[in-house]
């Protein structure tokens, strides 16, 4: 026990209790955002060069609000390793069912250059 008779509790024992059938997306960009995107001193843009290297597509809604396009185009600009897929309408959620289906493609197509090359 504490000092004023309070029993210390770990930090997971002070968090709400998760409800059944609550979505984690929420609590992922609560986290996301509180730790300032686990960006750094430099921004993504400046970093490029650090992971240049590392296979990468990226999937981006043309109608997405959250992330505009413009910033993957940025990104592809930087990175022109990088595979850019463009979604015509396609928002920002992973539920969209164009945007599901290109995360689909683009993870058969990373598992096939990943594992075709041994």
């Amino acid at each position: 026990p504490r000092r004023g008779g309070r029993k210390r509790i770990s930090v997971r024992e002070a968090l709400p209790k998760k409800k059944a059938g609550v979505p984690a997306q929420p609590l992922l960009t609560c986290h996301y955002s509180v730790h300032d995107g686990f960006f750094r001193d430099a921004p993504l843009l400046d970093s490029v060069p650090v992971f240049a290297h590392i296979p990468c597509i990226v999937v981006q809604g043309t109608a997405d609000l959250v992330c505009p396009p413009r910033t993957a185009y940025d990104l592809a600009r930087a990175w022109p390793e990088m595979e850019l897929r463009l979604v015509a309408g396609g928002g920002h959620s992973q539920y969209d069912p164009d945007i599901q289906h290109e995360l689909l493609e683009a993870t058969d197509r990373m598992h096939e250059r990943l594992f075709s090359e041994r």
